[in-house]
């Protein structure tokens, strides 16, 4: 018995030798039939801050569209990157990205081109020269022109954090006569109305204040009635002289840093916590009354 397998393998080893290597070719033949070439951007949203840091920032989507109609993505959730399909028969699409207040639109164009692969894979079809045709984000930059399944971001969208601010942070103090120490009081205003007309507050009972700014003047007039005691109404002025400048933040839109001078003032006592005004100082002035 065992004489004769032997005898069979010697007499069909060339058999079995081109059923072996029909066998790798036909795996070979299934592997060529694998394409990297995909339709899909990769897409990734940053925050750029004032020393032009960049980090990866979710941002809340409601829905992305296209300007056909067609919905591509619907989670309406708080995302830092997104895939989303080009169109395989046109060399261009438009994205509508839907959030709460806003929609900001993405245009982007490419070229296709077709492959074939093989008459067992058939046709591919490769996707290159990636651009940005129209866009309303703050800033974003094309990464990867070419399309492939292995990357992952195409697109960077940069959404600009800024820290500086046009409005003054005023919160009021008075004195403890006992420790003579400052505290942090509350005051009841009739009104406060700055000389170009905007009336910052009206009979309320108040602890701070925000004072706008503009970008055209070097000072602002604020005159403060406030409600004393036996109910009388006291008219304080205060004057405040700023100045600002441009500062660019790279892939961002100019921006004017505002910087507190001095003032002038009828009230008791006045004092600067932070001449410069960004979001990140809880105040700016402190008010003595």
């Amino acid at each position: 018995m065992k004489h004769n397998a032997i005898s069979f393998l010697k007499n069909h080893l060339w058999l079995i030798s081109v059923l072996f290597f029909l066998g790798l070719s036909a795996c070979e033949d299934e592997a060529s039939c694998v394409s990297n070439n995909t339709n899909l951007i990769g897409i990734t949203f940053y925050e750029i801050d004032t020393n032009n840091t960049a980090t990866a920032l979710p941002v809340r989507i409601n829905s992305i569209k296209t300007d056909q109609g067609a919905t591509v993505y619907a989670d309406d959730q708080a995302i830092s990157d997104v895939v989303l399909p080009l169109n395989p028969g046109a060399n261009q699409v438009t994205f509508l990205f839907e959030q709460d207040t806003a929609t900001d639109v993405l245009q982007v164009s490419y070229n296709r081109e077709q492959l074939l692969i093989s008459p067992e894979c058939g046709v591919d079809q490769r996707f290159y020269g990636l651009g940005v045709t129209q866009q309303t984000f703050d800033s974003l930059r094309v990464r990867l022109t070419d399309l492939e399944k292995s990357q992952e971001n195409n697109i960077a969208i940069y959404l600009c954090q800024y820290d500086f601010i046009d409005t003054v942070a005023l919160r009021f103090y008075t004195i403890e006569p006992t420790t003579q120490q400052a505290r942090a009081d509350t005051i009841w205003l009739s009104s406060v109305v700055d000389d170009r007309g905007n009336i910052l507050a009206s009979e309320d009972s108040l602890s701070a204040l925000a004072i706008p700014l503009a970008p055209e003047a070097r000072q602002t007039t604020l005159l403060i009635s406030r409600y004393l005691t036996d109910t009388t109404i006291q008219q304080d002025t205060l004057v405040l002289f700023y100045r600002n400048r441009e500062i660019q933040i790279a892939q961002c839109f100019p921006q004017l840093l505002y910087k507190l001078d001095s003032a002038r003032f009828t009230f008791d006592s006045l004092s600067f916590v932070n001449k410069t005004l960004s979001r990140n100082n809880a105040e700016n002035i402190r008010v003595f009354f």
